[in-house]
């Protein structure tokens, strides 16, 4: 049995009975299947098809599981969004899964609004460096090997080096993972900056705080004069971690 035909195969057979109950009220089958079908049919007429993404940006209530099931009912996959994330996290989820639409609770509309204004042609433009190959897939260089584990959570350094760049004071800034006995991995970054310009760690730690989700953040911060890098430029994480 496929996942999306769970819900509409219990209707057939059990229509009348309690399938979701969330705080005072409760929903037969018949009625979340038909809410299902609902925002299934809305996300067709959108042109979302079997094998498209889609983002699922919903707190832990009835219509979390609605949108989840009116996804895969279409045969399309679910992205889940972590409810604690900020706009740059979210739109570089977004970006990264190449999701074609977004399911938002009202309380996430402003939000979304402000990533709105960033997408062009369809497309969510964030600056990813990649290369394609003959056949037409899109690799992103270097985050597999650069993917930092905190605590069993994936964190991408570069999502994080893009926040910091936007900081006034920073010149060049690289984000590494550096043991730790508790959580595997903890979240390091190496910053150079602006000629002229002075900041704490403090400072920077807190800037990533409004952007980022806690555990995302930098948990240490060492200034340099410069980064090293090879001879085309390009700055040497394995040299920092050393």
């Amino acid at each position: 049995m496929l996942l999306g035909e769970v819900i509409s195969r219990a209707k057939n057979r059990f229509p009348d009975k309690t399938a979701l109950i969330f705080k005072d009220r409760r929903w037969t089958y018949r009625e979340l299947d038909e809410q299902i079908n609902q925002v299934a049919n809305g996300l067709k007429k959108l042109g979302i098809q079997k094998g498209d993404r889609v983002g699922l940006l919903m707190l832990n209530s009835p219509y979390f599981v609605i949108g989840y099931f009116a996804v895969v009912r279409l045969g399309a996959i679910v992205v889940p969004i972590n409810v604690a994330f900020k706009g740059e996290e979210v739109k570089y989820l977004m970006n990264d899964s190449q999701a074609s639409a977004m399911i938002v609770a009202p309380v996430f509309l402003p939000l979304v609004k402000q990533i709105r204004k960033e997408l062009k042609n369809g497309w969510l433009h964030t600056g990813d460096v990649a290369y394609m190959d003959e056949e037409g897939y899109l690799f992103i260089v270097d985050r597999k090997k650069d993917l930092i584990i905190v605590g069993g959570l994936n964190v991408y350094p570069r999502e994080i080096e893009e926040v910091i760049y936007t900081h006034p004071k920073v010149a060049e800034a690289a984000v590494v993972g550096v043991a730790d006995a508790l959580r595997g991995e903890t979240v390091k970054a190496f910053i150079a900056l602006k000629e002229g310009e002075t900041a704490t760690e403090r400072e920077i730690i807190k800037y990533c705080q409004e952007k980022l989700a806690n555990y995302k953040l930098p948990k240490e911060v060492q200034f340099m004069d410069a980064l090293p890098k090879t001879s085309t430029g390009k700055i040497l994480k394995r040299a920092l971690k050393e």
